[in-house]
């Protein structure tokens, strides 16, 4: 069993834990059936078919709040070979905001593209759209994918109210 967790005092610390088919912690993931804690928030996780795990949430870099995606091997250690030393983060989105909520993950596992899924407003407060990313499965952003890579979409013609609410994702392959 893997799990996910967040905590710390301000909820800006993830794990991705795991169990033995016993109720265990798998000592042979992590150190004592954990990965060291990364101080990112909004965290999800996705399994791909090869063991690999990948955690996206929210981190902290300069005041500013970017998106980030780390992979694990297997065994609960940072993947090196994964984009850059084991993480993509995800550049500015000029005139928009993120609603630091939650970030949505899953995997293609035909041919290991990572797709992603959140909701921005726009500085102005008064329209949310979602965006959707799609990384290659060496952790860049894959450009054959929408637009170089991202779509945005408005839930409603014309924008939603910020109140509106992207609940998850799934690849269809």
């Amino acid at each position: 069993v893997l799990y996910q967790a967040e905590g710390g005092n301000d909820h800006d610390s993830a794990i991705i834990g795991k169990y033995t088919s016993s109720g265990s912690p798998d000592t042979q993931f992590g150190a004592n059936g954990r990965t060291a804690p990364l101080r990112i928030n909004g965290a999800n996780f996705a399994l791909q078919s090869n063991g690999k795990i990948l955690l996206t949430g929210f981190e902290n870099i300069n005041n500013q709040k970017n998106i980030v995606v780390y992979r694990f091997t297997a065994n609960g250690i940072i993947d090196t070979t994964f984009s850059t030393e084991g993480s993509y983060k995800l550049p500015e989105f000029p005139g928009q905001k993120l609603f630091d909520q939650e970030i949505f993950i899953d995997v293609n596992n035909t041919d290991g593209t990572v797709h992603l899924g959140f909701q921005m407003e726009t500085m102005s407060r008064d329209n949310a759209t979602y965006y959707f990313i799609t990384l290659n499965s060496s952790g860049y952003v894959d450009d054959d994918w929408g637009i170089d890579g991202a779509r945005e979409v408005l839930p409603v013609i014309g924008g939603a109210p910020t109140w509106s609410a992207l609940n998850a994702i799934k690849v269809l392959s």
